[in-house]
């Protein structure tokens, strides 16, 4: 997970500081950058108003949410 959200935050040119003080600000999930890191590193698990916010921020498709945050596939 942490390649592929790190490429998108990246690729839009945002940093992890600057997602993370939108999603405080613009959509109100509460999350510092110290626990956004750990999150990212598979300390803890994002939740669910994390993900929407992270998906609608950086403007990903479900597939590319989905390979992001839940990679594994269920048979």
């Amino acid at each position: 997970m942490k390649d592929k959200l790190l490429r998108a935050i990246k690729g839009r040119g945002f940093s992890v500081s600057d997602l993370v003080f939108k999603m405080n600000r613009e959509y109100k999930v509460k999350i510092a950058t110290r626990t956004f890191y750990k999150k990212l590193n598979d300390f803890d698990r994002f939740r669910l108003p994390e993900i929407q916010a992270i998906t609608l921020i950086l403007g990903l498709d479900v597939k590319e949410a989905e390979d992001i945050f839940f990679p594994e596939v269920v048979a």
